[in-house]
């Protein structure tokens, strides 16, 4: 269902997917060190976008998190693609009365620039690493302001390797409060941090705060049930 959203066209001729690869290609998203730099980068986008077709940069993201209700406080996220990254889902893709049931499933598929945003995030991610995701979470941090970042309204825990990533990012920035809700149980428990950490029969709503060098300072809640956890 992703992939077929994303080959739609934005614009004739060109597709969410085929957008989402020029503005990579071009460096559009080059984690910026400054306000001015910020703004040179958006220029960018916009240049790209407006190249590829007119009125296109309408839906061209500025950066690849996206702050949350104000009313909750100064909560930035980090989304991926649904489904795609979400190694674990189960019903989450399947069609309901009205559309599939996942949240964002539903959001990509009227909103592209929610969708391009996260596909571009994915694209980075897997060829730049680390040091790209450290880089805009300063941003957002030091020059934004954010207190709490929530990872994955879309999207989940995928591979290994990105969950060295989380724990790094939580590591290196204390005073920030990174949460997400996963599905990705059997890529979290397999960590060689958690194998001497195994609770698997923890009481519904308890939690357990995992401290350490390498996890930064994360709060893990257990929710039993089939549906919810």
């Amino acid at each position: 269902m992703i992939l077929r959203l994303l080959l739609r066209e934005a614009a004739p001729g060109i597709t969410l997917r085929d957008l989402a690869w020029r503005l990579y290609q071009e460096g559009a998203y080059a984690p910026p060190r400054s306000e001015a730099q910020f703004k040179m980068l958006v220029g960018l986008q916009r240049r790209i976008a407006e190249s590829a077709a007119r009125g296109l940069s309408r839906i061209v993201p500025k950066m690849p998190y996206s702050p949350g209700n104000r009313k909750t406080g100064n909560i930035w996220s980090f989304d991926l693609p649904p489904i795609l990254t979400c190694p674990y889902a189960t019903f989450c893709g399947r069609p309901q009365r009205g559309g599939p049931i996942c949240y964002d499933v539903n959001t990509a598929r009227y909103s592209p620039q929610h969708l391009l945003r996260e596909y571009i995030n994915y694209i980075h991610l897997v060829r730049q690493g680390y040091q790209w995701l450290a880089g805009w979470t300063k941003f957002v941090v030091e020059l934004r302001g954010a207190k709490i970042v929530r990872l994955h309204v879309g999207g989940d825990v995928f591979a290994d390797w990105y969950w060295q990533y989380i724990k790094r990012l939580a590591a290196e920035r204390p005073r920030v409060a990174f949460y997400l809700y996963t599905r990705s149980f059997p890529i979290i428990a397999a960590s060689p941090d958690q194998q001497s950490r195994q609770e698997p029969h923890k009481p519904r709503g308890s939690r357990n705060r995992m401290k350490g060098e390498d996890m930064g300072d994360l709060t893990w809640p257990y929710c039993a049930g089939q549906i919810n956890d």
